[in-house]
């Protein structure tokens, strides 16, 4: 049964393929019919049967974008529908080739489709990407006609691409990741996290609860010199031992710092990979209990705290990754807004608290 659902979902994709780009002739049309590329020609184009190519024909012509003319072969434009068309923009996330979404990227997607359906002047259509087929994305682009790209965390891996886009002024916008600076991101049209301003208020927090001998669990990054930074002002000076750079230090290094340095608290950043070695160590440790256990609000963390009620955790913040990654999806359809008013323009990061 399931490779028959992958079967039906190729066939689909495949004449949405074909769709797209048949929509595209005929929205740059002219004010007359024009005669469409012919069956054996988009077969060959799209590398698909004859099949694919007349359900996605037929489709169009149910829908009255495509006519034929009397004693004329063929399919042919209707001049009176490409007003009608909606401008395709391409969704991705990560790799680009995944049919799947987690809470923070979906709060990304609802924040960028609420702003830009609110633009009146102009129709949308949301294209969602799948590159696993080994096509390039340009052809992915070019076969669509994409208006332009929204990308929700992108992996280093696809980085080339997307510059070249930028550089040949293709309207590019992406979202990075929200819970480290240390992994690389697009240096132009991209929404970032302010990672020093996370740093302060995790630091901020300590103080506000009379906590003054943490453990950092995460990369040496912006938003730990600034949690550092902000203890130092204090007149707090972080024990470089109590940096856990790595997952696999945790359970390595943090029973002994328990005992040793006598920690009062524990900062950390990212996810089970840090999250589950904590709370081996801590539920495992005589004194596990006493020692606050700062995370970051999500539904994620969350759930820790009630599987672990026992423990000292303490959620930073109102659900803060997902309101963070709703506003960014905003701000992100502001900024592709902006690109497509402005051809030819490339900007700089745009920070956000």
């Amino acid at each position: 049964m399931d490779n028959q659902m992958v079967k039906n979902g190729n066939k689909v994709l495949k004449t949405e393929a074909v769709v797209h780009y048949l929509l595209s002739r005929i929205r740059h049309a002219g004010v007359d019919p024009e005669l469409l590329p012919g069956e054996m020609e988009l077969c060959e184009k799209f590398k698909v049967s004859r099949v694919t190519v007349r359900r996605a024909i037929e489709s169009l012509i149910a829908g009255a974008y495509i006519i034929r003319l009397p004693k004329r072969r063929g399919a042919f434009t209707n001049p009176e529908m490409a007003k009608n068309i909606p401008y395709p923009v391409g969704i991705a996330v990560d790799m680009g080739y995944t049919f799947s979404i987690d809470g923070s990227a979906a709060m990304a997607l609802s924040g960028f489709l609420k702003k830009m359906g609110s633009d009146e002047n102009c129709s949308w259509l949301y294209i969602y990407l799948n590159i696993s087929s080994g096509e390039s994305l340009e052809n992915i682009i070019e076969n669509n006609n994409l208006q332009g790209l929204f990308w929700i965390s992108p992996c280093e891996k696809i980085f080339p691409e997307l510059r070249r886009l930028t550089e040949r002024r293709f309207p590019v916008v992406s979202i990075g990741t929200p819970f480290t600076s240390y992994y690389p991101v697009l240096e132009k049209n991209t929404i970032l996290r302010n990672y020093a301003q996370s740093g302060e208020n995790i630091a901020r927090f300590l103080l506000e609860n009379g906590l003054r001998r943490p453990v950092y669990c995460g990369y040496p990054n912006e938003s730990f010199r600034r949690f550092v930074e902000v203890l130092g002002k204090e007149g707090i000076c972080f024990n470089p031992e109590n940096l856990l750079a790595e997952p696999g230090e945790i359970e390595e290094k943090l029973p002994s710092l328990i005992e040793r340095n006598k920690i009062d608290s524990i900062s950390s950043s990212g996810a089970a990979c840090r999250y589950n070695p904590l709370m081996k160590v801590l539920s495992g440790h005589p004194e596990g209990r006493r020692i606050a256990l700062l995370l970051e609000r999500s539904p994620i963390t969350l759930q820790y705290k009630r599987d672990y009620p026992n423990l000292n955790i303490r959620l930073n913040g109102e659900n803060t990754i997902q309101k963070y990654m709703y506003r960014a999806g905003i701000q992100a359809a502001e900024l592709f807004q902006k690109l497509i008013r402005n051809p030819g323009m490339v900007y700089d990061p745009v920070v956000m608290s």
